[in-house]
């Protein structure tokens, strides 16, 4: 199950407001280019 996976990488990194964020702001970024080209 995905769950499981989640909680499993949950467990390994234990940061995942830094994760969410990195995400975030390469997800702007790829927007922001995609807006440019």
């Amino acid at each position: 199950m995905h769950l499981k996976k989640y909680y499993v990488i949950k467990r390994l990194y234990g940061r995942n407001e830094e994760i969410e964020k990195r995400l975030g702001e390469t997800l702007k970024d790829n927007l922001s280019e995609d807006v440019v080209l």
